[in-house]
């Protein structure tokens, strides 16, 4: 017998069921929160944390995430520019192909 490996979802969609933070993220908990609680919310689908590990693990943002976390923080008078880097960084990437097939 061998041992099925479940993919993790990278879509989510909130509905007003309940999905953990380590899911989705703060943010999208936390509206999936006001639509159980009948909120006027729009539903809304998110790419979900397992999505975010995908993208990351791939190409130039895995490398751009390494660097962040061995680096020292900048100082104040540098955290934007360096913050516009990130940002340019991660919209230059490639969608990983797991995340974008499920968005499709």
């Amino acid at each position: 017998m061998s041992a099925t490996r479940t993919r993790p979802r990278m879509v989510a969609y909130l509905d007003g069921t309940p999905h953990r933070i380590q899911e989705v993220g703060g943010k999208a908990a936390g509206i999936d929160l006001l639509l159980r609680h009948h909120y006027p919310v729009p539903r809304a689908a998110v790419l979900t944390t397992a999505a975010y590990e995908s993208a990351i693990q791939s190409g130039p943002l895995d490398l751009l995430v390494r660097d962040l976390r061995l680096s020292a923080l900048p100082s104040p008078e540098k955290i934007a520019a360096e913050s516009a880097a990130i940002e340019r960084t991660f919209l230059a990437a490639p969608l990983a192909t797991p995340v974008a097939a499920a968005i499709a």
